[in-house]
């Protein structure tokens, strides 16, 4: 989960989440829903309008 950025991983910490790993659902070009996977329930942990906890360049 290195690969998202630092405020993400804080606020999984922060909330006591611990997760070997996070997922994303693409919605368009840049909006992301993040979540987590616990068994067959996809629990959701943030809405990334702009693309900005896994962020890529252009």
């Amino acid at each position: 989960m290195t690969s998202i950025c630092t405020d993400a991983q804080r606020r999984l910490s922060d909330l006591e989440i611990v997760v070997d790993e996070v997922f994303r659902l693409r919605h368009g070009n840049l909006p992301r829903l993040w979540g987590y996977l616990s068994g067959a329930v996809f629990t959701i942990v943030w809405w990334d309008r702009n693309h900005r906890i896994y962020p890529t360049e252009p």
